[in-house]
């Protein structure tokens, strides 16, 4: 049988027509504003440093062994509001620091980007997203969790200022990037 598809009264060129014009507006200056905020006077290293003290560079290794839970986990994080992305983000982000020697990282991700306007039409909408994490020896695992869940969605709602964009003021291209799928 032959299924008529309708044809979309809304695509991928309007929503990229939508988004242009939109970068002239105030939301435009406040994404901007807020990656500033968010981003500005970072200054990460953001790849691992080799071993100086070897004849032969190499870069390590770390291990750590967790009995996890997994359900008690799903439970933890869905009573604290933390999103699975920002989970898989923040064990990146420890990990990342681990290899670098420091108690913050910086790195980029990717998200759908997708609007509820979007979500069902053909296009390419993914965008990618810087994320920074600083910690202390004394700050919770759930606080941490909790301000990955908060940076990621301001980094979602303030995409009209492209990780390009952000770029320009704050260089951050060698930032390693993580893509989580869950």
């Amino acid at each position: 049988p032959t299924v008529e598809l309708a044809p979309e009264n809304y695509d991928a060129l309007d929503a990229a027509n939508d988004e242009a014009a939109a970068r002239t507006t105030e939301t435009f200056a406040q994404a901007k504003s807020w990656y500033e905020k968010t981003f500005g006077g970072v200054d990460v290293d953001a790849l691992p440093i080799p071993d100086l003290s070897e004849e032969k560079k190499s870069f390590g290794s770390f291990t750590k062994t967790f009995a996890l839970d997994y359900s008690a986990l799903r439970n933890f994080c869905k009573a604290n509001k933390i999103s699975a992305s920002a989970l898989t983000s923040a064990a990146f982000a420890l990990t990342v620091g681990t290899f670098t020697n420091q108690q913050e990282s910086l790195f980029s991700t990717i998200y759908h980007g997708r609007s509820e306007r979007t979500k069902n039409i053909v296009g390419m909408f993914v965008k990618t997203l810087p994320v920074y994490c600083r910690w202390t020896g004394d700050k919770k695992i759930a606080e941490l969790l909790t301000e990955m869940t908060t940076q990621i969605q301001a980094a979602r709602e303030n995409d009209l200022f492209s990780f390009i964009d952000l770029n320009k003021i704050c260089p951050m291209s060698n930032a390693p990037m993580f893509a989580y799928h869950g």
